[in-house]
């Protein structure tokens, strides 16, 4: 009797085969990270894919991964690729997992590609790279490990700032067949340092892309760094990424997130409070419509006493769109006078919209200040009334509410392109709710 093959595991192994495949196809400036990628290749291997009997993937389906036929590179450039924002940034550019050029030239920030750092540089990307995070708890991770190409080092050397923002735009080609890219990303700000980051994705074309992207973040005592992480990629595109922050003593981390929808986007945001007076504050919000998907899990994790914890998510969901959204506070129990608070607000605009939301709390401290909610809802039939009863049409009245459902989240990019950018997209959303609402 002939067996049924596993989909799941079938693409396990062509993962592996690929990852060793392509880590033989690479060149003699990037030999040096070859037992960085065979570990995290081996650990891949003994890891199984999540499926919805994995707890934290129980409302994230990997079938887009799984059947998207993505196992394969691209190496080209292409001058019509969608590009970032526009404004006063340093930029650096991720096109197809290459490096390209970088534009930084300022006394405060080193930006060091993978694949030319001398000695020093190797050094130095040896000793953080992969040392925030458990590769064995994240499979995509563990993949992006094993299959690591170029990366960027980023530095901000001690009690400086540098004088612009720097923005790493994440994208690829425009045509040809589906891929992926897996993308890393390593972030060392020194004591009394300052560091504005944005890591823009922008592939908005009807190319299936899969990006499996890693960034980690180190923050020493007494530095500051303000993370925009703007997902905007097109509703065919499959996202995978993870974020570690690592925070010592009076640290500030502050990660503005935005995500529309795509086949399948999952973001990761883990941060570790090691330091006393250490603080992080994220904000999120994600729109999704159609049959997109968009799934946000974050950790934090209060392991030193007298630190601060803030995290507001919103999502609005639109037609047959799903969302999920889990958040984990854990206070270990040698935090005493942690602060925590954590809130996740949904709009569903549709009846078939889907939302998942469980926001954590795991507290073993005694002297504790810790608060945690969320809610689900829809558009309130009164409001819109009140709305249309003085002229406004409901169409406009749709879009109005919306928007002032999660303007205030938006509002706190200090960075005002950002911002302008990521409104633009919300206002095309708002009005295909509105449009869907009125027909």
């Amino acid at each position: 009797m002939a067996t049924q093959s596993n989909p799941y595991a079938d693409f396990h192994r062509q993962c592996v085969e690929a990852s060793q495949s392509w880590s033989e196809q690479l060149g003699d400036s990037l030999r040096w990270l070859d037992d960085a990628r065979s570990e995290g290749r081996s650990l891949f291997a003994g890891l199984e894919l999540p499926t919805r009997k994995t707890e934290a993937w129980r409302y994230t389906p990997i079938a887009p991964i799984v059947q998207g036929d993505i196992l394969r590179l691209r190496t080209t450039e292409s001058a019509d690729a969608p590009q970032g924002i526009a404004g006063d940034f340093y930029t650096l550019t991720f096109h197809n997992g290459q490096l390209g050029a970088s534009n930084t030239d300022d006394s405060a920030l080193e930006v060091i590609p993978f694949s030319s750092a001398d000695a020093a540089g190797q050094a130095l990307i040896k000793e953080y790279l992969g040392k925030t995070f458990d590769a064995a708890k994240h499979p995509f991770a563990a993949l992006n490990a094993g299959t690591l190409q170029d990366g960027a080092l980023i530095r901000v050397k001690k009690d400086s700032k540098a004088l612009k923002p720097l923005q790493i735009v994440h994208t690829a080609d425009v045509s040809g067949e589906a891929a992926s890219s897996y993308n890393r990303v390593l972030v060392v700000v020194e004591s009394g340092a300052k560091l504005e980051l944005l890591e823009t994705y922008v592939d908005t074309h009807e190319r299936k892309v899969f990006q499996n992207t890693v960034t980690e973040v180190f923050l020493a005592a007494n530095s500051t760094m303000t993370h925009y992480a703007l997902n905007c990629e097109g509703a065919n595109q499959i996202h995978t990424g993870c974020v570690f922050v690592e925070q010592h003593g009076g640290s500030h981390y502050e990660q503005h997130a935005f995500a529309t929808g795509g086949a399948l986007k999952r973001r990761d945001i883990n941060v570790k409070l090691l330091g006393q007076l250490a603080s992080c504050k994220l904000n999120g919000v994600y729109l999704a419509g159609g049959r997109e998907h968009v799934d946000f899990h974050t950790t934090i994790e209060h392991v030193a006493p007298h630190c601060v914890s803030e995290e507001t998510y919103k999502g609005i969901i639109n037609g047959k769109g799903k969302a999920v959204f889990n958040g984990r506070v854990h206070i270990h129990r040698d935090a005493q006078q942690s602060s925590a608070a954590m809130n996740n607000n949904n709009l569903l605009l549709t009846n078939t919209a889907e939302v998942n939301t469980k926001p954590e709390l795991e507290i073993y401290a005694d002297d504790v200040k810790c608060a945690h909610g969320a809610t689900v809802g829809q558009l309130d039939d009164m409001a819109l009334f009140y709305f249309q009863s003085r002229g406004i049409t409901r169409s406009d009245a749709h879009r109005m509410l919306s928007r002032a459902f999660v303007e205030s989240v938006m509002a706190e990019m200090e960075i005002e392109t950002a911002h302008a950018y990521v409104l633009e997209l919300a206002e095309r959303f708002y009005n295909e709710g509105a449009q869907e609402a009125t027909a």
